[in-house]
């Protein structure tokens, strides 16, 4: 049988780290909707 780890506790530390800083996220943001628009069809 195969043991079952929770990693409840430390989830939102994890989750805190895998963000982007407010900054690049916007251009992230930004790029991907260039992107879509440039190429989505209506």
């Amino acid at each position: 049988m195969t043991a079952t780890i929770s990693f409840d506790r430390v989830s939102d530390i994890y989750d805190a780290t895998r963000g982007l800083p407010p900054s690049v996220s916007e251009q992230v943001t930004n790029t991907i909707l260039k992107v879509v628009s440039a190429t989505s069809y209506y």
